[in-house]
């Protein structure tokens, strides 16, 4: 096993450029939400189907609630009671528009020869992950998944993500963090190699 840095972040779009070898990790932590699958094809998705006035009204309410997520991640804040049945409703909405056909395939790839190896690998995602796993027929591959806003009561990339992880997976000698943002989850993987340092 090559030694690598405690917590390596690697930015889904250059997954392939990176070439990774996964038996030189011990755990693998993946974002779900534009890492596992596309969310260009989701949005272009939603669009085709704008011609239904509900899905407008569902489109409008993503933004709103999106926007509140950003404020209160940028302010290192978590308080969802003044919108969390417009939230649960967003993903509801998102989840409907979920299949298969989304999956990246360079995520796929490196999941399944992740798999081979035996390297653990779960899904962190700021999102509730309810059946997505399933439905994008991914389930198989992973220990197990966590959402920051149900499981950790957090958005990343706030240290309470990092102190979850260490304490739901212990002492790692090496992990990787892929996702699809530098500000969520490549903090995430900043605050691990901080934590690490303590």
């Amino acid at each position: 096993m090559l030694k690598t840095q405690f917590c390596k972040f690697i930015h889904i779009n250059d997954l392939e450029k990176e070439q990774v070898e996964p038996d030189q990790y011990s755990i693998i932590i993946w974002d779900l939400d534009g890492t596992l699958y596309c969310m260009k094809s989701l949005k272009k998705k939603i669009i085709q189907s704008l011609f239904r006035p509900k899905n407008i009204i569902e489109v409008l309410r993503f933004f709103k609630v999106e926007g509140v997520i950003q404020k209160q991640r940028q302010s290192r804040l978590f308080d969802m009671k003044s919108y969390r049945q417009d939230y649960l409703k967003m993903q509801s909405f998102i989840n409907s528009y979920l299949e298969h056909d989304l999956v990246l395939s360079k995520s796929l790839k490196l999941i399944k020869k992740a798999h081979k190896a035996n390297i653990k690998q779960v899904v962190i995602s700021e999102y509730p992950i309810s059946d997505k796993l399933k439905t994008l027929k991914l389930d198989e591959y992973f220990e197990s998944s966590f959402s920051c806003s149900e499981d950790m009561n957090c958005w990343k990339p706030s240290a309470m993500a990092a102190k979850f992880v260490m304490n739901e997976f212990g002492e790692q000698d090496s992990i990787l963090v892929i996702g699809d943002r530098v500000d969520t989850d490549g903090e995430l993987a900043k605050n691990l190699n901080l934590l690490k340092g303590e």
